[in-house]
């Protein structure tokens, strides 16, 4: 009988497996309460695989919900090896939300806080059969967006795309700056797709540290954290860190190199000010559906923009009659490439309309309004629709709308975008019943999540 080669996909475990060799008594990660060698992280990852080889099939969806900690990046890594697709979800979110999302992704194992308060318990769920993908490839990872309907949508990332962001990411940020190794921290909640570039910095050889929900909230007990840790690399939209430049982030964190900077668009006020820094600050941008970031630039000069694509990644930009725009007129910007999501999960009407075939070539439509300068570079105009962006994450105005209406007593809702100090927010309206006039605004915050 022949023998028959099992083929496994490229993944970052391979990486760390080369790692964990290479460096084994290095900090690999640690949080609040503990630290692992990158020795004790491999075998922790082995372990959990192990446990979960034992309930899983390949391909199957694991969501992962704990309180925040590095236990986040071992079930990643452990769910990859195990053959398969991490989803994360947030412990501080309202229970409805995660139930719809474990039921909507045919999520076959939950990992989460074991009973005795030690360890990571998997909760096998009765999940119906996967559905098939939109795009060829191989899942690594479900992100949740917000969605127009009132429900998220399952954004699908495969591994290739994934080590292609990776990989991009250090030739043309880390490396070029010289940032190759050294402590850097995940500031970001694990729900947000830009943790998944910092998680895998652990299978690099970087020692990542994962900030408490404490400290990130504190502008000055952050600056203090990143200056006592020697931190050499964090991520923050810019919102955040406008209050940490205040807080001393700039004479403070003297280890600090490189500060990748996105989720939001810059300001100019806020450009200026870092581009007169001596530390070397990245913006970035890109859709969830474009596996985290699309384009780069250091922040230097006069005028705010998001830089050009990274290699095998190309955008084109169309106005709205859908024929292309020359440089210097705005349009919608449509991306494509090595970075392209495989689709929205199990929702194939929603990703025929974001994910469009044009002369043979599939693309993501971004709905983000932008113009091409002189000099080559995206200028970010705006959206073309409702959608939002607060603190990072995407917001559809609609969802929001939808969950309000949704509450009991509450008639009509409408929500709109305002501008706060601390950045972008929302101001929601409602019309009760009459019979409900005894409810607060507070109990329907509360009842919102």
């Amino acid at each position: 009988m022949p023998i028959v080669e099992v083929l496994t996909p490229p993944s970052l475990n391979s990486r760390l497996e080369t790692t964990a060799r290479r460096y084994a008594t290095r900090l690999a990660v640690q949080d609040e309460t503990r630290a692992l060698t990158f020795a004790e992280f491999s075998d922790e990852v082995g372990t959990l695989a192990e446990r979960l080889q034992l309930v899983i099939e390949p391909g199957d969806h694991v969501a992962v919900q704990l309180p925040r900690g590095l236990d986040y990046i071992v079930a990643a890594y452990a769910i990859w090896q195990a053959g398969g697709v991490y989803l994360p979800l947030d412990d501080q979110w309202p229970s409805s939300r995660i139930e719809g999302i474990l039921q909507r992704s045919h999520v076959r194992v939950l990992i989460h806080a074991s009973q005795a308060g030690h360890g990571m318990a998997l909760t096998e769920l009765a999940a119906e059969p996967r559905a098939e993908l939109p795009a060829a490839g191989t899942p690594a990872y479900i992100i949740h967006t917000s969605g127009t309907t009132g429900e998220p949508k399952g954004v699908v990332v495969s591994h290739e795309s994934l080590l292609h962001l990776v990989d991009s990411h250090q030739r043309d940020i880390y490396q070029v700056n010289g940032v190759t190794e050294g402590p850097v921290v995940i500031n970001a909640s694990f729900c947000f797709d830009s943790a998944l570039e910092r998680m895998a910095l652990v299978a690099l050889g970087y020692s990542v540290q994962v900030v408490s929900d404490r400290v990130r909230k504190s502008p000055h007990e952050l600056v203090s954290y990143l200056r006592d840790n020697q931190i050499v690399n964090v991520d923050l939209v810019p919102s955040h860190l406008k209050v940490l430049l205040s807080a001393g982030l700039n004479q403070k964190c003297n280890a600090l190199r490189l500060v990748i900077v996105g989720g939001e668009a810059i300001d100019a006020e806020l450009w200026r000010e870092l581009a007169a820094n001596e530390a070397v600050y990245i913006n970035v941008y890109g859709p969830t559906e474009n596996t985290i970031n699309t384009s780069f630039c250091e922040i230097r000069g006069e005028t705010p923009h998001i830089g050009r694509p990274f290699e095998n990644v190309a955008c084109l930009i169309l106005d709205e009659g859908g024929q292309r725009c020359p440089p210097g007129e705005d349009g919608e910007l449509l991306v494509t490439g090595r970075h392209l999501a495989l689709g929205y999960y199990n929702a194939p009407a929603l990703t025929s309309r974001a994910f469009v075939n044009l002369e043979g070539v599939r693309y993501y439509r971004t709905g983000d309004r932008v113009r091409q300068n002189e000099q080559g570079n995206l200028l970010f105009l705006g959206r073309i629709d409702d959608q939002v962006k607060i603190n990072g994450f995407r917001i559809e105005l609609a969802d929001v709308q939808n969950n309000l209406a949704q509450l009991p007593g509450v008639q009509y809702a409408a929500v709109t975008p305002i501008k706060l100090p601390s950045g972008q927010g929302l101001l929601a309206s409602v019309v009760r019943h009459a019979d409900t006039a005894g409810q607060t605004l507070a109990s329907l915050e509360t009842l919102l999540g």
